[in-house]
Formats: structure tokens, C-alpha cells, sequence
């Protein structure tokens, strides 16, 4: 019974190590996979409580085995291998949410050669290459009763609503006594791309037209370079420097390295609208705008499409959990996969996008914030075909001429509407196109990397300014925190006239 109490120990550790890359953020970063889903992630932990027992009752077994065969020795000699491969696949995985397998076989093959190295010319050496394996397996089985704990939570954890709709009337104001605000938040938009450095060929008439009507800002600098921050940071308009939620749906922010706090709405534009009288609206990606700012919204909706990593999809389902765990490192090495997650991609873009059309065609929503998923990576759009594509060859240019294309829809509606006199448009990133990350991943390709330079990151995030009844353009060359977009759509609440840094 102590054996088959040890062998089952044994292969919990184990299966929580193996199965790691599937789970990483529901057993570190619970919190992420909860904010940034709006559907009940039930299923999703099911899943994975249901394959860690597999994997704990395979390797049990195999224990059982090893200890009866002459090959145990080898194989305990090699398990250390394994134990820091996937360590450092681990800490690859949690600082940049991407599988990378080669970083698990090239470590695996240096620690395979090192030990044998030892084994064989420094005996002494080797018995502390045991030792370790003794205590990391100890470890292993601490860290999957921690990765338990955390799944049984996300069983019984439920979202905040995504949605919220409070009755407006759809017919049009004939005299609106305040302005009309409209701020559209393009996520990776990067000012180089658009602006900047164009990739020749590429067409963004829509983009060009703003420009003539509006201030473009050429040098400005980010708050941060993740959404996850970047986007309360521009609400609050004060750095974020990290984000977290409780298991009731309340979100809590860290600023000024201070003890984390509620996410402050008081403190956001769309309160400034409420105290001047204006019905505000949401149409989101990625952040759980509806419960961020609950108490000062008319109109809400917001979605995500993936979890972490992103071979799981929100709302796959039970069993389609239970087989996506198996093919490990699914988005690189199984196309039908990847192609999965760019159809849905363009299902959630279709979805936000005929979202926002709405709330612009609404003429009682006065302040209207839009966070659209462009032209955020990987590609989902062919721009010569005009068609979304999922073969994985597209690439971040060609979302780049989507998100002109949606710019275009979004404004034929705003000059359909009889407020669009009184209209002023934000159009901005959170942050510029990371090629630093994307240039590591699955879905970097030849146009990407000719678009970039080789991959030369620009930091300098989209920000273009258009207040009511601008004819003409205006360039500011300064350098301007991108935190000023918070004051900027603050003035135009106020007086229709962008306060510009």
C-alpha cells in the first residue's frame, strides 16, 4: 500500500509538470483566465482535473514498471533531464504566454549530456543531481496539490454578466445640449505602420482621410506594452503597473507600486459623462468592461475568444478541452488547430464589429469607447482576396487594412447620424505592434518580418485626434505620454474641443 501511495504521489507530480504548459494560467494566474473570460470556465477545469488523473494513473503504472525492468536505472537517470526541461519551458510559458518547443528539446538534450557527464567522469558530482531530483519531485507533488486547489475554484467560479443593455430610445436627438464622443481604442495599432513607415503597397484610405480632418500625434510614447495594463492605465489616466481580479469579479489595479486597490470608475471618462448629464456606451475585447465600469454604463458588450495558452477556445466545451490537453504545442505543429483559432478569431471580429456599428447607429448614446481586436496578431484577414483566411499565412499588414476597412464602416455610420456635426473621434493604440513577441511565435511570416525591418520594434502607439467640425489637419511632433489620451477625451466631454498636450 506505501508503494502504491508513493507511485501515485509520484505521478501527480509529474502529470502537474508534463500537463503544465495547458493549465499555466489557471494555476498561477487564475485571476487572468477569470477576468478575461465571459463565460464560465467550468468545463475548461473539468478537463483538466479529468487529464491530470490520466497522466497520474499512466505514470503510476509506469512506476510500477520501472522498478520491475532493467531499464529503471536509465530512466531515473534521465528524469532529471525531463524535470529541468520543463522548468524552463514553465518560466518561458508564465513571462511570455507563448509555447515555444524548442526551448523544452534543447534544454532536455543539455541536461541529458550533462548528467550522463557526470554520471559517468564525476560520480560525486551525480549523487547531488539525485538529491535534487529527490527534492524536486517532493516539490512537484506540493505544486499539484496547489494547481488542484486552483481548479476546483475555477469549477465553481461564475462571470459577471457581459453584457449590459438599459432601455435608450434609437430615434435621433433633434438638439443634443452636449457633445458627442466617440472613442475608438484599435488594439497593437502602431503609428510607424500606419503612418510612419508604410509597408509599400499597402492602401489605408480610410486612415489617410481621417488624417486630413484631424491632429495626428508622431511621437508618442506608451504606457505599457500589454493590454492587460495598458487600457486601465488610459481609463484611470495614471500607470498601471499590474492587474488582478477577485473571485467575486472585482478588479484590482497596482499603481505607484502601492498595495492593490478596486479599479477606481470614478476616476475614468465615462464618470465624467454621467456628471454632465451623457449616456454612455461599450463595445469591448479582452477586458471585462461591464463590471469595470458597472455603475456609469447605458450600454455594454464585451467578448474574448482564447484561453491560455491558445489551443483552448472560450466555451469549447467538456470534451473538446479533454482532447485539445493531448496535442501539446496544437497552434505550431497541428494547422487544423490554428486555423480553429483564426476562424474564431473572425468570429469574434464580425461579432464586436457589428456590435459597434450599433451602438454608433444608437443616437442617444453619447460617449461611446470601442476596443476593437486590430490589428492585433496573428493574421486572419487576406487584404488582396478581401476575404478572412485562416491558412496562418497572413499577416499583421494584412490585419492592418481590416482594421482600415472597419475604420471606413465605422465612419460612413458617424456621417449617416444627424449628430455627426457635434462629433468628435479618438483613434488610438494601447499599445505599438510588438514584433519583439510575435517575431518568437507560430505566426511570424515573411511579410511581417520585411514590414518590420527584421523585426525592429517601434514603440510608438497610434493616437489621431478629430474634434467637431475640424476641416482641416495638424501634426504634433513632441513627445506626449500616451496617458494624455484620458485628459484629451475628458476635454471633448466637456467643451467639444480637444485640450491637445
Amino acid at each position: 500500500m506505501k508503494a502504491l501511495m508513493r507511485r501515485l504521489l509520484n505521478g501527480a507530480g509529474i502529470a502537474a509538470l508534463v500537463l503544465y504548459p495547458m493549465y499555466q494560467t489557471a494555476s498561477l494566474r487564475s485571476w487572468s483566465m477569470r477576468m478575461h473570460s465571459p463565460l464560465a470556465l467550468t468545463d475548461f477545469a473539468l478537463a483538466m482535473l479529468v487529464n491530470m488523473a490520466v497522466v497520474t494513473l499512466i505514470v503510476a503504472v509506469l512506476c510500477k514498471w520501472i522498478e520491475d525492468t532493467r531499464l529503471g536505472d536509465l530512466i531515473r537517470t534521465c528524469l532529471p533531464a525531463l524535470y529541468a526541461a520543463a522548468a524552463v519551458e514553465g518560466i518561458f510559458l508564465y513571462e511570455t504566454d507563448s509555447n515555444n518547443y524548442k526551448y523544452f528539446l534543447r534544454v532536455l538534450v543539455l541536461a541529458l549530456l550533462l548528467i550522463w557527464a557526470l554520471r559517468l567522469f564525476w560520480p560525486a558530482a551525480y549523487r547531488w543531481v539525485e538529491e535534487v531530483r529527490r527534492a524536486f519531485a517532493v516539490g512537484l507533488v506540493a505544486f499539484c496539490l496547489v494547481v488542484v486547489v486552483q481548479l476546483v475554484r475555477l469549477v465553481v467560479w461564475r462571470p459577471a454578466p457581459n453584457m449590459v443593455e438599459n432601455s435608450l430610445a434609437a430615434d435621433p436627438q433633434p438638439a443634443a445640449s452636449h457633445p458627442r464622443v466617440i472613442w475608438i481604442l484599435m488594439d497593437e495599432l502602431s503609428y510607424n505602420q500606419v503612418f510612419g513607415q508604410r509597408f509599400p503597397g499597402l492602401e489605408l484610405p480610410n486612415f489617410d482621410a481621417l488624417r486630413q480632418v484631424s491632429t495626428v500625434f508622431t511621437n508618442v510614447a506608451p504606457v505599457t506594452e500589454q493590454t492587460e495594463t495598458a487600457v486601465p492605465s488610459l481609463l484611470e489616466g495614471q500607470p498601471v503597473s499590474a492587474v488582478s481580479d477577485t473571485s467575486d469579479n472585482h478588479v484590482l489595479l497596482t499603481i505607484h507600486g502601492q498595495p492593490p486597490t478596486p479599479f477606481l470608475s470614478p476616476e475614468t471618462p465615462f464618470a465624467e459623462a454621467k456628471q454632465l448629464g451623457m449616456t454612455t456606451g461599450v463595445v469591448g475585447w479582452y477586458n471585462p468592461y461591464c463590471s469595470m465600469l458597472a455603475p456609469y454604463l447605458d450600454q455594454c458588450y464585451w467578448t474574448y475568444q482564447a484561453l491560455q495558452p491558445a489551443v483552448f477556445l472560450v466555451g469549447d466545451g467538456f470534451w473538446r478541452d479533454l482532447e485539445d490537453t493531448w496535442i501539446r504545442y496544437a497552434i505550431v505543429i497541428y494547422p487544423r488547430l490554428r486555423q480553429r483559432l483564426l476562424n474564431n478569431q473572425a468570429k469574434v471580429y464580425e461579432d464586436l464589429n457589428d456590435r459597434a456599428k450599433q451602438a454608433l447607429e444608437n443616437n442617444q448614446l453619447d460617449f461611446v469607447f470601442l476596443h476593437l481586436p486590430l490589428p492585433h496578431p496573428p493574421g486572419f484577414y487576406n487584404r488582396r482576396t478581401g476575404q478572412f483566411d485562416a491558412s496562418g499565412n497572413t499577416s499583421y499588414i494584412d490585419n492592418l487594412a481590416l482594421s482600415d476597412k472597419t475604420l471606413g464602416e465605422l465612419l460612413t455610420t458617424l456621417h449617416a447620424s444627424p449628430r455627426w456635426p457635434e462629433t468628435s473621434i479618438v483613434v488610438c493604440g494601447d499599445h505599438s505592434w510588438r514584433t519583439y513577441l510575435w517575431k518568437a511565435s507560430g505566426h511570424w511570416t515573411a511579410e511581417d518580418r520585411a514590414a518590420s525591418h527584421g523585426g525592429v520594434f517601434d514603440p510608438r502607439p497610434m493616437l489621431m485626434v478629430h474634434g467637431a467640425g475640424q476641416s482641416s489637419a495638424d501634426t504634433i511632433g513632441r513627445p506626449v505620454p500616451l496617458l494624455k489620451v484620458h485628459d484629451i477625451v475628458d476635454g471633448l466631454l466637456r467643451s467639444q474641443q480637444p485640450q491637445l498636450p
